[in-house]
């Protein structure tokens, strides 16, 4: 009888990216910074609320708040992203559990003579054009 491996293998994920390369971690720091930089004056109108007229700026702050919770939610949760998780350093990155799991599965793939997603789109793209009639080459 077969007995199951009991190593299991991590699964294939995009690798790790540093967080400077990500433009949607990125996004998520120019909406907290920008957030930041619009709710201080905001901040003190907020805690003197004594007019209908200032209903509006409290309005306005609060829902700043939950754009700055939000944008922060984003940045943490991204950074503990198990598809891609992001590293403050490029070095960090090439060492991320995620980034060695596909090396791992890419050198595996090629040993074994499988083409990689983007070897295999190119191989696809050349035939394609080669066989289509009127096709730019």
């Amino acid at each position: 009888m077969n007995t199951p491996n009991p190593v299991t293998p991590a699964p294939v994920t995009t690798g790790a990216l540093p967080w400077y390369k990500s433009s949607v971690y990125i996004g998520a720091v120019t909406t907290v910074v920008s957030t930041l930089v619009s709710l201080s004056p905001k901040a003190a109108v907020a805690l003197g609320i004594t007019t209908p007229g200032d209903v509006g700026p409290m309005v306005e702050s609060v829902f700043q708040v939950i754009a700055l919770l939000a944008g922060a939610f984003t940045a943490i949760k991204r950074q503990t992203s198990a598809a891609q998780p992001l590293t403050l350093t490029q070095k960090s990155a090439d060492t991320n559990t995620a980034t060695v799991a596909v090396v791992q599965t890419q050198t595996a793939m090629r040993a074994a003579g499988i083409p990689l997603a983007a070897e295999l789109k190119t191989q696809l793209d050349t035939t394609a054009a080669a066989t289509t009639p009127g096709a730019p080459k």
